[in-house]
This record gives structure tokens, C-alpha cells and sequence, in this order.
């Protein structure tokens, strides 16, 4: 074995934190199939989908008013730059509200 193979290499792990809010969470039960406060490891490439059809998102919300799928959230890095983070709206049907300080992409 060579002194490239097992050279020590260095993971570069970036976390996001997402709070989500529904003014009536706690009576209808919207958020009920998502595991909070349980870490998970997600490729940068992948986008994640987020609605009411648990075949297309990974994250599903409980309400007939929310679309099947609601917006995504795709995590990708550029060669050679930081982590970004592209929110797109994908229905026609509402809104998504983003409070965040250093926000950079946006589009819906």
C-alpha cells in the first residue's frame, strides 16, 4: 500500500438547521410524520423534496392544503467554493416564508 492510500483525509461536514412553523401545528398535526431532532447525512447533490406525497418527498407535511410537493431544498457545492444552500418553490398554492440571516440563493 502507498503513502497516497492511506494517507489521512479530512471530511468537511456542514450543518443545517431547519426550524419550521405552522400557526396551527399543534391542532392538526402537520408536522407528525417528521423525526425531529434526529441527525441525519445527506449527499450534497441530493435535492430534498418536501409536501404531502411521501412517494416523491422526503419530508412529508399533514395537511390537504399543502401541495404534493411543496418545495425543495437542494444542498450542492461548486468546485472550489462554500456549501450553498437553493430553496425553490414549487407550488402555485402558497408562500414559503425564509427568515435567515446569510441567505444567498432564493428563487420561486
Amino acid at each position: 500500500m502507498s503513502n497516497f492510500e492511506d494517507a489521512d483525509t479530512e471530511e468537511t461536514v456542514t450543518c443545517l438547521q431547519i426550524t419550521v412553523y405552522h400557526p396551527g401545528q399543534l391542532q392538526n398535526g402537520i408536522f407528525q410524520s417528521i423525526r425531529f431532532y434526529n441527525r441525519e447525512k445527506l449527499p450534497s447533490s441530493e435535492v430534498v423534496k418536501f409536501g404531502r406525497n411521501s412517494n416523491i418527498c422526503r419530508y412529508t407535511f399533514q395537511d390537504k392544503q399543502v401541495s404534493r410537493v411543496q418545495f425543495s431544498l437542494q444542498l450542492f457545492k461548486k468546485l472550489h467554493s462554500l456549501l450553498v444552500y437553493y430553496c425553490h418553490l414549487l407550488s402555485n398554492l402558497g408562500s414559503l416564508i425564509i427568515i435567515l440571516k446569510s441567505l444567498n440563493c432564493i428563487s420561486h
